[in-house]
């Protein structure tokens, strides 16, 4: 089916600013936080319920982006939901009032979960027609996006105090990004039938049965990568400042790696995923992200800690997109439905990355708590073998 835009070279452009998008006001917002904590006289609890809170909403936006892509396509859950964070990214940045302020937190974190799954259903799609790996790099743009949107944050910071400015810049980047994904997303949508009953003779017509246990599954590892993702992303300048003593001014350099490397992996994964299984490759990045979790807890050297968190960089960046990709497979004919719920497990490994080093230890003891992510990623090893796949024919799609 052609549609206005319709050419190769736009789809890949258009998908790959959504996830930059994404990227560039997740960082904006995440940013901003110890500035709206100051503003809004915060405790340090107050924000981690606001960040619990909007993992919640996120996981809700998801199921939004499920109701609106089985009716309207994913193209529309796009950009609804960049709109949606526009929105609330403007309102947070000058709310009248701490009410109004955390109205548009809850409303940011739908919109963040509709845009999670929804460019993931753009995402594996454009990757399921073009016949070749593509997640890794749509996730590179996004991270990359990020990594811009936390250094504009900071020069805006040390030029004017305020974080409106770049808060300001991601919202015309989404609204700019939300036109072009108008024009160039594909607005085709899943083509919706009657689920087959046990009893029904026309079942071989019917829409086929969700499959639970590959939903599972996949779901599974993606907690287990996002458990480690949130885990660095938490505790890793927090650990190294507390634990080694006149390092506080270093203490950022081991995220910064850990980012460099899941940039790098991510880069390099699409290159990679053609020449190997994609099972293979879950195996060993999962093996990889064990290595780097046992290297943080059981090295108590700076060093020994950054190299840990930079190997685990690598295990995060693949196993992301990998899992998406492996969600886009299970049944194409109800891709959109499976991938909002694979995209649940997000949340659930975001919240649990982040709440469970901080339950179990305090200063030094952090990097041994490393562990716990290091046994998730373990006891999803043998489900990573499920990431493989083969190429299913393209799904049945009806017009937007």
């Amino acid at each position: 089916m052609h549609f206005p835009g319709d050419s190769p070279r736009l789809r890949r452009t258009s998908v790959l600013a959504c996830y930059a998008a994404q990227g560039l006001g997740y960082a904006a917002v995440m940013t901003a936080l110890p500035t709206f904590q100051r503003q809004w006289d915060i405790s340090d609890q107050g924000v981690s319920i606001i960040l619990l809170g909007t993992c919640v909403m996120a996981g809700l936006g998801s199921l939004f982006a499920d109701l609106i892509a089985v009716r309207r396509g994913s193209r529309t859950a796009v950009c609804v939901a960049l709109m949606v964070q526009v929105a609330a990214i403007c309102t947070v940045t000058f709310a009248p009032s701490f009410t109004v302020f955390i109205t548009a937190v809850v409303i940011y974190g739908v919109g963040l979960g509709t845009m999670d799954a929804s460019e993931n259903m753009q995402g594996t799609l454009l990757e399921a027609e073009s016949g070749r790996p593509l997640l890794g790099l749509l996730y590179a743009g996004y991270t990359a996006a990020s990594g811009f949107g936390a250094l504009a944050m900071s020069g805006f910071l040390s030029a004017s105090g305020a974080a409106s400015g770049a808060l300001m810049v991601a919202a015309m980047v989404q609204a700019a990004v939300a036109v072009l994904a108008a024009y160039g997303l594909d607005p085709t949508r899943e083509a919706r039938t009657p689920e087959a009953s046990p009893g029904d003779r026309n079942g071989a017509a019917a829409m086929p049965r969700l499959p639970r246990g590959s939903i599972w599954a996949v779901g599974l590892v993606l907690l287990a990568a996002y458990m480690l993702d949130s885990a660095v992303s938490t505790w890793s300048t927090v650990y190294l400042t507390d634990s080694f003593d006149g390092a506080a001014g270093l203490a950022p350099l081991g995220y910064a790696l850990y980012q460099s490397t899941t940039l790098i992996s991510r880069l390099a994964s699409d290159a990679i995923k053609r020449r190997t299984s994609s099972a293979r490759l879950g195996v060993s990045a999962t093996a990889v992200g064990v290595l780097g979790c046992v290297l943080v807890a059981s090295v108590p050297s700076f060093g020994g800690a950054i190299a840990g968190f930079a190997i685990a960089g690598i295990a995060g960046g693949i196993l992301i997109p990998l899992t998406f990709s492996a969600a886009g497979h299970i049944l194409p004919d109800r891709r959109d439905e499976i991938i909002a719920r694979v995209n649940l497990f997000n949340y659930a490994g975001v919240v649990l990355g982040a709440v469970a080093i901080g339950a179990v230890a305090a200063g030094s003891t952090i990097g041994v708590a490393f562990l716990i992510p290091g046994v998730g990623m373990l006891a999803v090893l043998p489900l990573a073998k499920r990431l493989g796949h083969r190429r299913p024919a393209t799904p049945a799609a009806v017009g937007a």
